[in-house]
């Protein structure tokens, strides 16, 4: 199962969001929950950072299925509408893929 987190303050603005784990909906190169929550994924981050112009700091492991994506700044406006886009994306795959992914925004203080 793939565990998507988007992390938020206690204001509501974002700080970042992570995909942990692998969908398991069909076998590796045919995975389409998986594809689609990677191409959401780093399509967001690199939207951010050439259209915002802020640059996200990112890890990843792609042999443990990690991609963690912060932002080590306050989000400005455009980087709130990439952000809210992906929450609605992913909330929408989740909803259909009940079995394979998982999502959850959480506030951080």
């Amino acid at each position: 199962m793939t565990r998507v987190s988007i992390f938020v303050n206690a204001n509501d603005e974002y700080l970042g969001y992570s995909l942990q784990g692998h969908a398991m909906f069909a076998p590796n190169g045919s995975d389409i929950v998986c594809a689609a929550l990677s191409a959401l994924a780093i399509s967001t981050a690199n939207s951010i950072e050439m259209i915002s112009g802020q640059v996200p700091e990112t890890d990843m492991d792609q042999d443990e299925g990690i991609l963690c994506v912060t932002f080590p700044w306050e989000a400005n406006y455009e980087t709130g509408l990439f952000m809210k886009s992906f929450e609605l994306a992913v909330n929408d795959i989740a909803k259909q893929y009940k079995d394979n992914v998982s999502f959850k925004k959480m506030t951080i203080n």
